[in-house]
């Protein structure tokens, strides 16, 4: 595993333009390729107050993804009791 990007968001919860790299879209033109035009990744969000979140997500060539993702706040124990 690589980490290409460590973000924070913004007031809104907003982190935008991160530049994935995808296969050419010239994959999902092709009868051989086309199942498998998509590049996978793995999306991890954690925020300290907040269970961690990890998600895949499929890039294609050219178009814009958004994953929207809810984290769930901890518990008082999760938190170690504070």
């Amino acid at each position: 595993k690589y980490v290409l990007y460590n973000n924070v968001t913004d007031e809104s919860g907003i982190s935008d333009d991160m530049l994935l790299p995808a296969r050419p879209s010239d994959f999902s033109q092709n009868s051989v390729t086309a199942s498998d035009s998509g590049t996978q990744y793995e999306v991890s969000v954690y925020h300290p107050a907040f269970n961690s979140l990890t998600a895949p997500v499929t890039m294609f060539d050219n178009i814009k993804t958004i994953l929207p993702v809810v984290l769930k706040p901890m518990t008082t124990n999760e938190r170690g009791g504070e």
